[in-house]
């Protein structure tokens, strides 16, 4: 099925600003929207269709999504092992799952989504995996579970 991506321009920014839909700070931003390749939307639009489903399955039950964040907020680098450099952190989304069912302080889990449309090999997979881990134990991140979501999920 075609899917349609539409993006605002440059001439809609300030009527946004306007009207209170977007913040002030957006009119000093490049709009990047011709600079996206369609792997680039294909791979926005994956994630998107994780967090409605993400949306979706914890809106009845124990299990609530209580935290969604994406973008460059969520970046940040890791020292290597001795001699290497800083390794790139980048994940797709942060995201907290809580249990109502569970005592409070023990009900929340923290994951990073790492999203893969089977365009990564499962090297360059698992050595993305390595640095998220160690930025899991730094600052309000620590206890994080890297999580990668194939294409194929859900199934």
């Amino acid at each position: 099925m075609q899917k349609n991506v539409y993006a605002v321009g440059s001439a809609g920014i300030p009527l946004l600003i306007e009207d209170g839909y977007a913040p002030e700070e957006l009119a000093a931003k490049r709009i990047r929207h011709r600079e996206l390749t369609e792997i680039g939307i294909r791979h926005s639009l994956f994630i998107a269709n994780i967090h409605t489903r993400m949306l979706l399955l914890t809106h009845s039950g124990p299990i609530k999504l209580t935290h969604w964040q994406e973008g460059p907020a969520l970046w940040d680098s890791v020292i290597g092992s001795t001699g290497e450099t800083a390794l790139p952190v980048r994940p797709d989304a942060y995201f907290i799952l809580k249990h109502t069912g569970r005592p409070e302080g023990k009900n929340a889990f923290y994951f990073f989504l790492e999203a893969d449309r089977s365009t990564m090999s499962h090297e360059r997979m698992a050595g993305r995996s390595k640095p998220m881990s160690a930025i899991t134990n730094k600052g309000s991140m620590r206890g994080s579970i890297p999580a990668c979501i194939p294409s194929s999920w859900p199934p």
